[in-house]
């Protein structure tokens, strides 16, 4: 009999421990499945003659703002101009990335802190390059989210961007850069 309760024991203890170990295992890949962020990703690729190379990243922080990081090499040192353009292709140099995104209608070039109702959602910080040519710029917004950028494009200019309509584009010149914007991870 006492052999008996033993072996009952040590099965009871055994299920325990392995439905423990099912319960945690899916917990853990709850988590997993929690923490996997959805991220617009573009790779950065020359314009013309230009050798300007680099990737464009944003992912949401907590379902309220979006993250947004650009990294550049290849530039002249100094600031650059960047903006999300409204086309979904980089062709024709650059060309088809048609207009600044400006899904509100404003029709104004701006600074990329205000809110995007003065100003089209397209802007964002100028790049800082070095003198080594490498550089980029981080910023959070709640000018969009991060499902509206998928299909457009990420343009890099060759001056500095002065967030206004005078000159043209902030005057941040021509375009020497470009990238696609896709989507990577689990929604």
């Amino acid at each position: 009999m006492n052999r008996m309760k033993k072996i009952i024991c040590v099965f009871s203890a055994l299920l325990i421990g392995v439905t423990a170990t099912a319960v945690s295992t899916r917990a853990a890949a709850k988590k997993v499945k929690a923490a996997a962020k959805r991220v617009a990703v573009a790779a950065i690729a020359p314009l013309g003659t230009n050798t300007v190379r680099g990737t464009f990243r944003a992912w949401e922080e907590k379902s309220v703002a979006v993250s947004v990081e650009v990294t550049v090499e290849n530039l002249k040192p100094g600031k650059h101009g960047a903006h999300i353009h409204s086309g979904g292709s980089c062709g024709d140099d650059g060309k088809a990335a048609g207009p600044h995104w400006d899904p509100n209608s404003t029709g104004k070039h701006g600074n990329p802190s205000d809110p995007a109702t003065v100003h089209h959602a397209a802007d964002m910080p100028n790049l800082n390059v070095d003198a080594k040519g490498n550089g980029g710029m981080k910023f959070t917004t709640t000018n969009f989210k991060l499902a509206d950028l998928i299909g457009k494009t990420i343009v890099i200019h060759d001056n500095f961007d002065n967030y206004t309509d005078s000159p043209a584009n902030g005057g941040s010149g021509p375009r020497i850069g470009c990238g696609v914007i896709g989507e990577k991870g689990a929604p």
